[in-house]
C-alpha cells in the first residue's frame, strides 16, 4: 500500500466559518513538514502557523465506509 501525506491549513475566517485550504499531497511526511516551514511566514498563514495539519492517507482505500450523518440529523430527537 502507498501512503501519502495531505497538508491542509484549517482555520475560521473573520465571519466565524471554517475556511480550509488544501495545500498539497506529499510522498513523505518530511516533505509536508518542509512545506509548512516554507509557508509559515507567508500572508494569512503567518497569522496562525499552528493551524497546519498533516493527514496520512493510504491510496486505493475507501474511507467513510460506514457513511455519516449531519449535525442536524444528530440533533433530531430519537423516537
Amino acid at each position: 500500500m502507498t501512503t501519502i501525506y495531505l497538508l491542509w491549513y484549517l482555520h475560521d475566517n473573520e465571519f466565524g466559518h471554517e475556511d480550509n485550504k488544501f495545500i498539497g499531497a506529499y510522498s513523505k511526511r518530511p516533505k509536508a513538514e518542509a512545506a509548512i516551514e516554507q509557508l509559515s511566514d507567508q500572508p494569512g498563514f503567518r497569522n496562525d502557523p499552528t493551524q497546519f495539519s498533516i493527514y496520512e492517507c493510504t491510496l486505493d482505500r475507501t474511507s467513510w465506509q460506514e457513511g455519516f450523518i449531519t449535525v442536524a440529523e444528530a440533533m433530531q430527537p430519537k423516537d
